[in-house]
């Protein structure tokens, strides 16, 4: 059966940059011009393994970035590497979203695509580094959710299997389709 994948990524601050990064004392926002940006590193390792389930199972991958206008350029880059379809959600209320206001957006950019079989994100961002945002966004599209992601085995079309990372190991969890997979780097290697 073919799936409908969700991708979601983030346009980040370039880490060989970090350094040069200073916070805007009024908004308490981070000030990103003149720093670069690139794809977040997690979230290549998402779209990645929404890749090889196409490959494995069939269906279409839909990248979807929450950002200003040059977060097109992620969602080039992710067409570029196979994805079928990029949808950037850009609006200028958007600037400065924590990430209750980026889950609320990107979950109902995802309501749009009219279904989905399993949403996939990095564990978190690079810039806030919280893991906040999968659970969140598995809330507001009402699907169960698995975060720390290592590896994700298929049983049947609506049926895998999630190893999840703990501090002493990992943990196998039954999950049925849809659902929302937040992945580690160490799922897979990313194509270029």
């Amino acid at each position: 059966m073919p799936l409908k994948i969700a991708v979601c990524i983030k346009q980040v601050p370039d880490p060989e940059y970090f350094d040069r990064i200073v916070m805007n004392p009024e908004t308490g926002t981070i000030i990103r011009s003149g720093i670069p940006v690139v794809t977040n590193l997690p979230d290549r390792h998402a779209l990645e393994e929404a890749l090889r389930i196409k490959e494995q199972c069939g269906g279409s991958v839909t990248v979807l970035t929450m950002g200003p206008p040059q977060a097109r350029k992620c969602l080039e880059e992710a067409l570029a590497t196979g994805a079928d379809r990029g949808v950037l959600l850009c609006d200028p209320s958007f600037a400065g979203a924590d990430t209750l206001a980026t889950a609320r957006v990107l979950a109902a950019g995802i309501q749009t695509l009219k279904g989905c079989d399993i949403v996939l994100c990095g564990n978190e961002s690079a810039d806030g580094a919280t893991g906040q945002l999968p659970a969140q966004l598995a809330f507001f599209l009402g699907m169960p959710h698995v975060t720390y992601a290592r590896n994700i085995k298929w049983m049947d079309e609506r049926k895998i299997i999630v190893e999840r990372d703990t501090e002493t190991g990992y943990l196998k969890v039954d999950l049925r389709l849809p659902a929302v997979i937040a992945v580690l780097r160490k799922i897979n290697d990313y194509r270029l």
